[in-house]
């Protein structure tokens, strides 16, 4: 019934027995107010505790393990989902900044490179290549403006890259040569021996696989390339310090020297560039070299500090 009452449910028959029962309790008139308020209050408690339920300790230790339960599957979930997260991120942003090695030559000088893990460069006259101090764990990259001969030890799970010009070079382990100047209409790739594939950047996508002796020639202006097969006596002479042309235009032979010699030569006789000639030369005066070349080619020639100049024989017609 003090349920019902506490709950402020509407009740009439039970409240006259509620008044019965408290007839019995004798309460004095001159009881006092306060006190009789406080009595009131106290059995409201009192009634309040027995009417309500206590809670199962069964129902309690149930939900405690539920709970747990839930919080071991969360915490699961929570884990698993931060792990995917950490390796699903670009590698880049846990790496450190590559550190570039950087050699240059000028006209008339060469120098030989040994790289970590046994690979060298040979770096040709007026060159220049770049390449991380330490490679990364699964590639070797290096990028060269001008010529060079690359000697590459062999690393199957580490390729090495080379990447000049507009074409792109994949190797395994092998040695070649590149040329690669900007003043030239051609890049040339030179296998000498093992393997390697050339891959050109441009949207046609022009591929080839070289093995001993193939050549890719590519033109950047027009962007097509082919393949062929040459002697490589000419790069392997260049590894070596010696200059080796064989049957070239002496307007060819004329950059060729002003690359090896550090000087400018000027054709001035326009009818002096197609003629051809061979010449292989290793430590010679370029004096001596051009005296050999103006009696084979049949000009003169007039040396004015670092500029020469080349002219067709006086009565030439």
């Amino acid at each position: 019934l003090y349920r019902k009452m506490l709950e402020g449910v509407e009740i009439h028959e039970e409240k006259e027995l509620i008044a019965r029962w408290l007839e019995q309790l004798h309460v004095s008139d001159q009881a006092e107010q306060q006190d009789l308020d406080k009595w009131t209050l106290r059995s409201k408690e009192e009634l309040r505790k027995m009417i309500t339920p206590p809670y199962s300790a069964k129902r309690w230790s149930k939900s405690i393990t539920w709970i747990a339960s839930a919080a071991t599957i969360l915490l699961f979930v929570s884990t698993s989902l931060l792990i995917w997260l950490y390796n699903t991120q670009p590698a880049k942003k846990n790496q450190q900044p590559l550190v570039y090695n950087e050699y240059r030559t000028v006209a008339g000088q060469r120098k030989l490179l040994a790289l970590s893990g046994g690979s060298r460069i040979w770096l040709g006259n007026a060159r220049k290549v770049r390449y991380p101090a330490n490679f990364s764990h699964d590639k070797r990259d290096a990028f060269l403006d001008g010529q060079a001969f690359f000697e590459v030890s062999p690393e199957a799970e580490r390729p090495f890259h080379v990447h000049v010009g507009e074409l792109d070079v994949k190797v395994l382990g092998t040695s070649f040569d590149v040329e690669n100047y900007a003043a030239d209409k051609e890049q040339m790739i030179t296998v000498v021996s093992g393997k390697v594939s050339v891959q050109a950047k441009h949207k046609n996508n022009q591929y080839w696989i070289l093995e001993n002796r193939g050549q890719v020639v590519y033109n950047p202006i027009e962007k097509r390339g082919y393949k062929r097969e040459v002697d490589v006596t000419e790069v392997v002479s260049r590894r070596n310090g010696e200059l080796v042309l064989n049957n070239e235009a002496l307007k060819s032979i004329a950059v060729e020297l002003e690359r090896w010699y550090g000087v400018e030569i000027e054709v001035v006789s326009p009818v002096l560039n197609p003629k051809r000639l061979s010449l292989s030369v290793k430590d010679e005066p370029l004096q001596r070299v051009l005296n050999m070349l103006s009696i084979a080619g049949d000009f003169r020639y007039e040396i004015q500090g670092k500029h020469i100049k080349l002219y067709k024989r006086k009565g030439d017609s």
